[in-house]
């Protein structure tokens, strides 16, 4: 029963750290649209209401960071997040890994 127990701990440990380490990896613009329960569909959408059409599977790319945002696009996002963003934070996800702070 003891090893049972310690290894249950040894995964829920596991389970934490890879979600701690998961959040971290974060781009400022995940967390943005994670922080206002948006999904990218929403996303999608609200720049195709300020008249940017841009597809939530590119916009995925751009939030995990293997597609660089256009500076157009890093501007209407700004728009879209009422300035809780820069563009910097868009265009340069790397520089704020790991930050807690979103809004500059």
């Amino acid at each position: 029963m003891r090893r049972f127990l310690l290894r249950e701990i040894c995964a829920l440990r596991r389970i934490e750290l890879f979600n701690l380490n998961k959040a971290l990896a974060m781009t400022p613009l995940k967390r943005a649209r994670l922080s206002h329960k948006w999904t990218l569909a929403d996303v999608s959408a609200r720049l195709a209401a300020l008249g940017d059409r841009f597809d939530s599977g590119n916009l995925s790319r751009v939030e995990r960071g293997t597609q660089r945002a256009s500076a157009a696009l890093a501007e209407k996002l700004v728009q879209v997040f009422d300035g809780e963003l820069t563009e910097i934070h868009i265009l340069y996800p790397e520089r704020f890994a790991g930050a807690d702070d979103v809004a500059a």
